[in-house]
């Protein structure tokens, strides 16, 4: 008789977990152990049954044999995923956590699984504390964390205003760490899917361990929603194991990619008070690890590596967002895009500082990447607020094309991530690409149409502001 395929196999054990049929299930994820021993899964799937089932002993024996499978293949997020399940089983659990150590070494052989490393006190990690960031309440977003104190080569921007000091420049490719690349170098095979898990990849063994008690374990079965977009956000996702779909809810309806493990996401909400920019679903059953902003701080008080790499991350997806939303970048093709970008200087710019003074010409076009900014009339009698600028808005085109002094100030209401691209940039960037240099033309027109009619002390109907 034919052995049932594989993919058959799994589809049977999932509908049959999903029906509450735990018998079948229990017999199609034995078979499937046997024919693929070295996937963790199996084993893991059918500790959960016996979990439901309150067979705890049962469970108990299953994850502990997951996660052996898990760490002799270097499985390092479906390990802490399993490590997260015995401890909710049993919180007391000797060598859980430890057994993660052996992740640091060569690749365990299974003799090793039976031997727990010595326990680690944690007296021994580090205390590095974040300065001039504790924020007023611990889960409140991270915006007072400053990108210029984590990022190398970060320095003050005085080209847009030499009299601003709130404008900082943050490199978009720094220069290769070579400590870095030898630790990678030097734990390259074992530690191979750690290192490419940007969020874990920073930390040694005791700082890992340490994390891991910070985290949760989140289970969503196939079609369910993690959260909605627009919903609040406040923690962080890795994916251990399984696949989700961020999902746009714009009409139509469009599934913007597939995150598998070691992917992350939701950085922008934790780091920033913004809701969340899409729905995510899961494509297949999954096992994601979420961290609050209560578990961030404590983890930042501890691991300052762990906020560099989220702050960069945050960087290059506030970055790739624009080139997939803005108009501007439509006119490039898709593989130039990011070449664009980096022609783009990457701004932090703190509460209060002007991007554009009335009065002076504007230095550059802006991208809002994040925060909020108002543009403002002056005059003698008063200030008037003409507008607020969102999240992915350009700026600063009209007084750019005609080289005349900008109408209105941009003043930051909120520390903002900007990306700004020069006057002579520009200039070589629309002379190369008459596309560019249409969409430009046709945003300042646009923007003069939209403010036709305005009425305010000083400001004419008719006449545009300038952001």
């Amino acid at each position: 008789m034919a052995e049932e395929p594989l993919k058959q196999l799994r589809s049977r054990a999932s509908l049959a977990l999903r029906n509450g049929d735990f018998d079948t299930a229990l017999a199609a994820y034995r078979t499937l152990a046997k024919r693929e021993p070295r996937n963790h899964i199996w084993s893991q799937r059918r500790a959960e049954i016996y979990c439901q089932l309150g067979r705890n002993t049962q469970a108990m024996k299953g994850f502990e044999h997951a996660l052996g499978i898990a760490i002799d293949e270097s499985e390092i997020l479906g390990a802490i995923a399993i490590c997260k399940q015995i401890l909710e089983l049993d919180p007391d659990h000797a060598g859980a956590l430890d057994r993660l150590h052996l992740l640091y070494s060569e690749p365990a052989g299974p003799s090793a699984m039976s031997t727990p490393s010595d326990s680690h006190d944690d007296d021994h990690d580090v205390t590095e504390v974040i300065a001039d960031v504790e924020p007023p309440l611990e889960d409140a977003p991270l915006e007072e964390v400053l990108l210029t104190q984590t990022i190398p080569g970060a320095s003050r921007h005085t080209t847009l205003n030499p009299d601003e000091s709130g404008i900082m420049e943050i490199p978009l490719v720094e220069p290769a760490d070579p400590q870095v690349a030898s630790k990678q170098d030097a734990v390259a095979g074992a530690r191979e899917q750690l290192l490419a898990t940007p969020l874990f990849g920073s930390l040694d063994a005791t700082s890992l361990r340490d994390v891991v008690k910070q985290v949760k374990l989140v289970t969503l079965r196939e079609g369910e929603v993690l959260f909605h977009q627009g919903d609040p956000a406040d923690t962080l996702y890795v994916v251990a194991e399984g696949a989700v779909v961020p999902i746009a809810e714009e009409l139509p309806r469009k599934k913007l990619a597939v995150l598998e493990a070691g992917a992350f996401f939701g950085e922008i909400g934790l780091l920033a008070d913004l809701p969340r920019n899409a729905t995510i679903e899961a494509l297949v059953d999954s096992h994601l690890l979420a961290i609050d902003r209560k578990a961030m701080w404590r983890i930042l008080k501890k691991h300052r590596s762990v906020l560099q790499v989220m702050l960069r991350f945050l960087r290059d997806r506030l970055v790739d967002r624009l080139i997939r939303t803005n108009p501007l970048f439509a006119a490039f093709p898709a593989q130039h895009r990011a070449s664009v970008a980096r022609l783009f200087q990457f701004l932090e710019v703190r509460k209060g500082s002007t991007l554009i003074e009335q009065g002076r010409p504007s230095q550059g076009l802006f991208a809002l990447l994040a925060g909020r900014a108002e543009v403002i009339q002056m005059d003698v009698a008063s200030d008037h607020v003409l507008a607020e600028l969102l999240p992915g808005e350009l700026f600063g085109e009209m007084s750019l094309l005609d080289d005349s002094p900008a109408r209105a100030t941009v003043m930051t209401k909120s520390k903002c991530w900007v990306l700004t691209l020069g006057r002579d940039k520009l200039e070589r960037l629309m002379q190369k690409n008459p596309e560019v240099a249409e969409f430009i033309r046709g945003l300042a027109i646009d923007r003069e149409n939209s403010n036709l009619g305005r009425s305010r002390s000083g400001f004419e109907p008719g006449e545009p502001f300038e952001a």
